[in-house]
């Protein structure tokens, strides 16, 4: 001690913070430990609210459905749109504001066009002035898609001629990404809802899983471009993913509102059809590799062949898919808004972002179901036969019809 001056020696252990406006480590820890919870509550509770309306739209059938994805297809597009607007001030190209939406809603024309006729072509050619499009549907998209092309080249202008080709290129990759994404959606829904619904929940349990194991137990980072991601949550959405998938395989093949095709009414509204199961919906008998086969012999109980519903397997398939192939979506979704420094693509929903942030994993899904099932599943039935067939000149279809009795009684297949 020196005078009135006393010197205290400062213990590590203890706080050396001096300004008590200053928050304690501790307290900041339990401020984030709160700002963590309180994100994650509204998470969870603006989840469930989406969750259970799509439970309700699904009860009133396929129509309501390919609605709700008509208007997030809109609802995405709307987003993208507001991010070019904002970043390239194209209020200084007015005509490329009309072009871009013409482009947007040409494709969507094209697109529905092309899933309507697919499906129910047979009811929309009874409607003459239906008939007269669908004939010329694909010839009068093209004429439309060309006079939007000369319209662009001739708003160029000089000085901006790379901005608008970049423009041109985004409006593209748009209509590439979430145009043909919503219609192909549609498209496999109109085959059964069971293909839009099953493949979806994958991706929102994979999710879910996700988020919640990486919460609880993620400490490596996964990739650059999400640093929240974690291997553990990859792993832990993968487990249970494929659990859920299996679970979920046996629960729906039983709805025949799910697994039916639909159909097109008199008043044109659209219904599930009544049906008998497809073949992947029923036990089918399998022969087991030859290994197997002499090794249960080996114990007195000889397996030659097995029974399951395919679906198990195309389940399995959907599951991986949307656990291991899927989340690059998102992270495709998370380079693009770093790339124009965006925390979230909208402010729609709370907790979560716009509509892309919630469905950004969906972008790579719904391509896959589609060419999955169009190549391991569909089988040609004989409606989409008679349809083709029905194109034909009468002339032809005399012939057609020749040709084949003649090849079923040389079969002895007819007498």
């Amino acid at each position: 001690m020196t005078g009135n001056t006393i010197r205290i020696r400062k213990n590590p252990e203890m706080n050396t913070q001096t300004d008590p406006m200053l928050p304690s480590p501790v307290l900041k820890t339990t401020v984030e430990n709160k700002s963590v919870w309180k994100k994650f509550l509204t998470r969870f509770f603006y989840g469930c609210i989406m969750i259970t309306a799509f439970i309700v739209i699904l009860k009133l059938g396929p129509a309501y459905i390919s609605l709700l994805v008509f208007a997030l297809t809109i609802g995405c597009l709307n987003e993208i749109t507001k991010i070019a607007h904002a970043k390239y001030s194209l209020c200084e190209i007015t005509w490329y504001k009309w072009l871009h939406w013409y482009f947007i809603l040409l494709s969507l024309y094209y697109f529905v066009g092309e899933v309507l006729l697919n499906h129910f072509e047979e009811i929309m050619r009874e409607i003459e002035v239906v008939r007269d499009l669908s004939s010329y549907h694909r010839f009068i998209s093209y004429s439309l898609y060309c006079t939007g092309l000369m319209l662009f080249v001739l708003t160029l202008h000089k000085s901006q001629y790379r901005l608008q080709f970049s423009l041109f290129a985004w409006t593209h990759l748009t209509i590439l990404f979430l145009v043909t994404q919503g219609s192909i959606a549609i498209h496999t829904l109109l085959d059964g809802v069971y293909w839009l619904i099953y493949p979806a929940c994958m991706v929102i349990c994979n999710d879910i899983m996700a988020y919640m194991f990486g919460v609880v137990f993620g400490k490596t980072p996964l990739i650059r471009l999400s640093p929240k991601k974690t291997w553990e949550g990859f792993v832990g959405g993968f487990v249970a993913t494929m659990l859920f998938g299996l679970l979920l395989s046996k629960v729906l093949y039983s709805f025949p509102n799910i697994i039916c095709p639909s159909e097109l009414t008199p008043d044109f509204g659209i219904r599930v059809s009544t049906c008998e199961p497809s073949y992947v919906f029923n036990k089918q008998s399998y022969e087991v590799f030859p290994l197997i086969s002499d090794v249960s012999s080996l114990f007195g109980v000889p397996i030659t062949h097995i029974r399951f519903r395919p679906i198990y397997l195309h389940g399995m398939v959907f599951a991986m898919f949307a656990s291991l192939v899927a989340p690059f979506g998102g992270f495709f979704c998370s380079g693009l808004k770093r790339a124009f420094g965006l925390k979230d693509f909208g402010d729609l929903i709370p907790g979560h972002g716009g509509i892309i942030d919630r469905f950004d994993c969906h972008i790579f899904n719904q391509l896959f179901v589609f060419v999955y099932y169009q190549s391991f599943i569909k089988s040609s039935s004989p409606s989409s036969l008679l349809r083709l067939i029905g194109h034909l000149a009468p002339d032809s279809q005399v012939r057609f019809y020749e040709v084949l009795r003649q090849s079923l009684q040389e079969r002895q297949l007819l007498v």
